[in-house]
């Protein structure tokens, strides 16, 4: 007969036995749910996909932004070639990270996709103010466009910004004496904004104050000096979210962008609008004809003024701001993705810093006033025409001279070669008019021209 000291270690034994089994059926049960969730985590067959697509288009947006940079002395053609040229190194770099993980990945560019447009920065090297290249405080930056990759670096030491209160800021349409972006649709005019960036004295913040002029409006971000970033892309001042100035996105399009009291700011600025300019040694094309007729009251000045031009050109003034120069504003690209589980094939629409939808108004992307004899009133004019959204598509072309006599070629087609127009000889300056319309947007450019064989689009 066992005794009582036997029964109890008998107990004992029992004990550990039953408490080690108990640890190992955890240890079992843990390592199966471990095993679980990371398999979950980690083979979901749409991960995969996901996060490629996220590292292609972060990659072609970064060569977007390099090529508008480096290459914008070379023309359309060489920022489009550089362009094109990196994305084998977008999928060697992609595709390799895809490959580890037993994946295919195939990154292509979209033949035709690259759409054209213009780059407006001033980024002179210590910082300036943001006045036009004739020293303008008050002046069009952008006409009847849309931007994207918008940013301002406000340096709050280096400028002469006022200090003053929000409740000072916006008192009008335009601001008081704080520096101010306003933007304004080109639709039925009611769709209008500004923004007041300006040091505050008292805490030595940068404040970013929004209003609706519509509606009267006003909502201020702040955040610490000296130097910030206000990125009316991603709604953010500096470090700081800004959700008022996310009104870009639901602004009516196209719009035009104003700068105000600029000598009241230092720092620089950056954007790329739908538009064209006819290339990196000229500042002429429908894009900047618009706004020099916006800011002079025709393309390149008034003649009696002589020329006068908003914006220096990349090449021919390497050093001096603001700039205007070539730029893609949008490309495509197609990847193909392969696993096990899960097969992908996709088209991605690069457009880095783009708010809203992406542009709908037709682009005149060449209109050329060519008077080749002098005296005689004759002009030959070239035009091409390109639309976004597909929609019927009609172009008309007026000339007219001092006298109020004009002559047309209404609801031409989208590309037009040496139409001839014949105006008095000795009734100058002439007036050349462009109207691109889809049925619901429409877009302008004007010319004036001598009458005495002159060919760059600017009075004599």
């Amino acid at each position: 007969m066992a005794t009582v000291r036997e029964r109890g270690q008998l107990v004992l034994i029992a004990g550990l036995a039953l408490a080690i089994s108990l640890v190992a059926i955890a240890l079992v049960l843990n390592s199966a749910i471990y095993t679980h969730n990371l398999a979950s985590r980690y083979d979901s067959p749409g991960d995969g996909v996901v996060r490629s697509n996220h590292d292609v288009r972060e990659s072609a947006g970064a060569n977007v932004r390099y090529v508008n940079e480096e290459f914008a002395a070379d023309g359309y053609d060489d920022i489009r070639s550089n362009y094109t040229d990196g994305i084998p190194d977008i999928e060697a770099a992609v595709a390799e990270d895809a490959a580890i993980h037993g994946r295919l990945l195939r990154v292509s560019h979209v033949d035709g996709s690259n759409v054209e447009g213009v780059r407006i920065v001033d980024d002179e090297p210590g910082g300036s103010n943001f006045t036009s290249r004739t020293n303008e405080s008050n002046w069009t930056v952008v006409k009847d466009a849309q931007v994207r990759g918008f940013v301002i670096r406000a340096d709050a030491d280096a400028s002469e910004t006022r200090s003053l209160t929000e409740g000072t800021v916006l008192s009008g349409a335009l601001g008081s004496d704080a520096f101010t972006v306003g933007f304004d649709d080109t639709g039925d005019g009611s769709d209008n904004w500004r923004v007041a960036i300006y040091e505050n004295g008292s805490s030595g913040e940068i404040n970013a104050t929004v209003k609706n002029i519509d509606s009267g409006d006003t909502w201020t971000c702040n955040t610490d000096g000296p130097e910030v970033d206000v990125d009316f892309s991603r709604g953010r001042i500096g470090s700081e979210s800004c959700a008022p100035l996310l009104f870009v996105e639901e602004l009516s399009k196209p719009y035009d962008i104003s700068f105000n009291n600029s000598d009241q700011i230092s720092g620089s600025y950056r954007m790329v609008a739908d538009g064209v300019v006819d290339g990196p040694d000229v500042t002429t094309g429908a894009f900047t004809d618009r706004v020099d007729a916006a800011n002079y009251g025709a393309h390149c000045g008034n003649v009696s003024e002589g020329p006068k031009q908003t914006f220096y050109n990349a090449s021919a003034n390497a050093s001096e701001y603001p700039r205007v120069t070539p730029a893609l504003y949008e490309v495509a690209v197609d990847t193909t993705y392969d696993s096990d589980s899960v097969t992908y094939e996709g088209r991605h629409r690069i457009a880095p810093g783009e708010t809203g939808e992406s542009p709908q108004t037709p682009v005149i992307r060449l209109f050329d006033v060519t008077d080749s004899s002098a005296g005689d009133g004759n002009f030959t004019v070239d035009w091409n025409v390109t639309d976004p959204n597909g929609d019927s598509l009609t172009v008309d072309i007026i000339a007219e001279d001092d006298t109020g006599s004009s002559t047309s070629v209404n609801a031409a087609g989208a590309t037009g070669t040496d139409e001839l127009f014949e105006l008095n000889p000795g009734d100058g300056p002439y007036t050349f008019n462009i109207t691109a319309t889809d049925g619901t947007n429409s877009r302008e450019a004007v010319q004036i021209h001598d009458d005495d064989g002159d060919k760059d689009g600017c009075p004599a």
